[in-house]
């Protein structure tokens, strides 16, 4: 319709909003690594301060109160320095759009004006094409606003379909081992334990033997291992 109104003035179009698209889509390609980050040190924040709780008997019998503290503000500092990174880079979208669209503004009615003193225009078109231009470059900067909100939720996504897409480590036997008839038993003898990826055994040297009907409770504290058994059966 604006282009119906006054096709010479369209043109301010033709130059705005490919430079409105080249603008968002600089910022996202910077954005979308920085909000990658975030999310992984908000993994690492997360991590230590659970670790932190769930061990809290064991760094105090270790005296390593300290190194913890080190470690969470080394972490929550990173966090900071990428957080403001990625936060200024979206921040500059906003100014940037109006700015573009202020200058269209300003193309538009100088020109226009022009045309009015040419008495190739009338003042009226001039007000109705203002309006048409204003409502679509409007629905940019509405767009704009959104894209602020595309590289978090795009990363957030991502990982909700890593998990589930996740494979499940626990599968059945090719050829499994039938039950015996009547009552089990269960024995460990010399068991050792080792998680994946760990440098030392979380378990080593374990012998007990559970009949039917008795019930075994493995009492310790934090961090002592207790909870390492049943994933070695």
């Amino acid at each position: 319709m604006a282009y119906i109104q006054q096709p010479c003035l369209a043109k301010f179009f033709a130059i705005a909003l490919p430079v409105l698209a080249a603008i968002i889509l600089l910022l996202m390609h910077f954005a979308m690594p920085l909000f990658k980050s975030i999310q992984q040190k908000t993994d690492r924040i997360n991590l230590i301060f659970r670790e932190g709780l769930t061990g809290v008997r064991v760094i105090r019998a270790f005296r390593q109160d300290q190194r913890e503290q080190d470690r969470f503000a080394g972490s929550n500092l990173d966090y900071t320095k990428i957080g403001i990174k990625a936060y200024t880079i979206i921040s500059l979208m906003q100014p940037a759009v109006t700015l573009v669209l202020s200058l269209t503004n300003v193309g538009i009615v100088f020109l226009g004006s022009r045309l009015i003193s040419g008495r190739i225009m009338e003042i009226g078109s001039l007000l109705t094409f203002l309006t048409y231009a204003t409502q679509i470059l409007m629905s940019f900067m509405m767009l704009s606003m959104l894209f602020i909100v595309i590289p978090r939720a795009s990363v957030s996504a991502k990982r909700i379909n890593e998990v589930l897409d996740a494979e499940n480590q626990l599968k059945d036997p090719v050829k499994p081992v039938s039950m015996p008839k009547g009552p089990a038993e269960l024995e460990f003898d010399q068991v050792s334990f080792r998680f994946v990826g760990a440098e030392e055994v979380a378990l080593e040297g374990i012998n007990f033997k559970v009949n039917a009907g008795q019930t075994l409770a493995l009492i310790g504290g934090t961090g002592s291992g207790q909870a390492s058994p049943p994933w070695s059966t």
